[in-house]
């Protein structure tokens, strides 16, 4: 730990040594989209088992911590591995990145309540988005201006391609043995793929000719400790108010108000750069000075915001076809499939065209029409056909630009630094809108679905618990219980609260739109 921050002669090699043709490179990038793929899987999973780890532990409360907590892991580490990436060997980053996910797997694999499945997701989050952010950096610190597109897109297509088989995996194992099987099957895949890393990724540094013990002391752990603390106060607060705890609850009214508090104190302490310095500062602000890198950030979080079709699509069909948790699984693949092949068709769009504003206009446009045709015409008999067919147009809105932002935000970025701090932000409003929008989704459709079906289920004698047990889905002991009318009543209610999350997506899609009409129409290369 005394020794210089310094390269190694394996961290010397050169972009064009690294990036030519090798069997060295070929298993670096067989190990960061390895780990991409796995990453992607542990996300959607729970799209096909979240039915059967609700009835398991009995607790319908924690419905919306299934997915939020992987997303809360997830955002909370972006900063503090984002200035690991920059500060020391990217390498230990990663590989204890890989070590994180896999831990918080096997706790949710071996879970025994539902507080250690929700323990065991937001420290898979944490580790995965560590692994997905030290790939991302690996490429764009070891790739050319011109060849970085290609690189960033197939991990993401790595990763979509893990997205699409969660829900069939964990549907399919859900039926045929257990839940469980899905993490179990994670970290066997995990473990592989950490021995490749451990074995063929470079030994690489940002940042040289500084002892560690000086790297270590310059980084912002105040903003880091702030920045943790504003993503555990929204989300308490507004996953537990309402629901857990009343509005009027004084541990939600104090949830909200440090949720404020932190915010204003965060934003002075990194404004000001108070026991930290410009360079160092967990936030890099400074980016958000270019107009061009305001807008990505914006267009890319409003872009995100299409993936809560796979988590309501799902409860949708649960609900209205009584489908088995593998057959849900399979009618999210056409948006999966969908996603993923038109992220890889925007990233060699932008390359033929030269241009990006008119990619993201197209992607507003269509996210704005989708989702609105869903809040209006979404119902129980709505056919799969229609459902099918507007959660594609979604899926090529949001492929088109979910991201495309990496690879224009480096472009648009100076220094290598500022690259890797371009993508890091990136990945930041990825996240963050992602959080954001199942917490909130999640309000709104549990609140509103039980807010419905006490109006149906209220005169025949059920209970405020018997209601919140129903919102599970159809294999709920209230559902089980109905038939004929009754039943029809309680899907159409449950449906007209799944309709609502949707406007979400529309807002977002619109904000989209009004940010890509800003962006510039200068060409890309020169």
């Amino acid at each position: 730990m005394s020794g210089r921050n310094s390269s190694t002669e394996e961290a010397k090699m050169t972009m064009e040594s690294l990036e030519s043709p090798s069997l060295t490179w070929a298993l670096i990038c067989t190990a960061l989209y390895s780990t991409s793929f796995t990453y992607g899987l542990v996300i959607t999973i729970t799209a096909g088992i979240q039915g059967s780890v609700i009835e398991e532990f009995s607790d319908v409360a924690s419905l919306g911590w299934i997915a939020v907590g992987f997303s809360l892991g997830s955002v909370i580490a972006i900063l503090p591995y984002g200035a690991f990436y920059r500060t020391f060997n990217m390498k230990w980053g990663y590989i204890s990145g890989l070590a994180i996910f896999l831990i918080g797997t096997v706790l949710c694999g071996i879970a025994p309540t539902m507080e250690a499945f929700i323990v065991g997701r937001v420290l898979a989050g944490v580790g995965g988005s560590g692994i997905y952010l030290g790939a991302l950096s690996y490429l764009a610190a070891l790739t050319t201006d011109r060849t970085r597109g290609i690189y960033l897109n197939e991990l993401s297509a790595a990763w979509a391609i893990g997205g699409i088989m969660g829900p069939l995996v964990g549907g399919g194992l859900s039926v045929s043995m257990t839940w469980r099987w899905g993490f179990y099957l994670i970290i066997i895949i995990g473990g592989i793929t950490s021995l490749i890393s451990l074995f063929f990724l470079p030994q690489t540094h940002l940042m040289t000719g500084k002892l560690v013990c000086e790297c270590a002391l310059s980084l912002d752990y105040v903003g880091f400790g702030i920045y943790i603390g504003i993503w555990v106060a929204f989300t308490l607060g507004f996953m537990s108010g309402g629901r857990v705890w009343p509005w009027n609850d004084g541990r939600t009214i104090a949830s909200i108000a440090m949720l404020l508090l932190l915010l204003i104190i965060y934003s002075l302490q990194q404004y000001f750069c108070l026991f930290t310095s410009p360079k160092n500062r967990s936030f890099p602000g400074h980016l958000l000075r270019s107009c061009d890198q305001s807008l990505l950030n914006i267009a890319t979080g409003c872009s995100n915001t299409a993936m809560l079709t796979t988590f309501y699509l799902s409860i949708y069909f649960e609900f209205t076809r009584n489908e088995t948790p593998f057959k849900v699984g399979l009618r999210v693949l056409p948006f999966l499939c969908t996603y993923i092949v038109t992220s890889f068709i925007a990233c060699l769009l932008v390359h033929i065209i030269n241009r990006h504003m008119p990619i993201y206009c197209v992607s507003g446009f269509l996210m704005v029409v989708a989702s609105a045709c869903f809040t209006l015409f979404l119902s129980p008999s709505t056919s799969t056909g229609g459902i099918t067919g507007i959660s594609i147009v979604i899926a090529v809105g949001s492929g088109l630009t979910s991201q495309l932002g990496y690879t224009v935000a480096s472009l648009k970025a100076s220094t290598r630094e500022d690259k890797l701090n371009a993508v890091n932000l990136q990945n930041l409003s990825q996240m963050s809108s992602t959080v954001i929008c199942q917490v909130i989704a999640s309000q709104i459709f549990q609140s509103i679905a039980a807010r419905n079906l006490a109006r149906v289920l209220a005169p025949m004698g059920f209970s405020h618990v018997d209601i919140q047990d129903a919102v599970v889905g159809t294999q709920s002991r209230v559902f089980q219980s109905l038939s004929g009318v009754e039943r029809e009543q309680a899907v159409w209610a449950i449906t007209e609260g799944m309709k609502r999350p949707f406007y979400i997506v529309l807002v977002g899609g619109g904000v989209g739109l009004a940010a890509a009409l800003c962006m510039n129409w200068k060409r890309l290369y020169r």
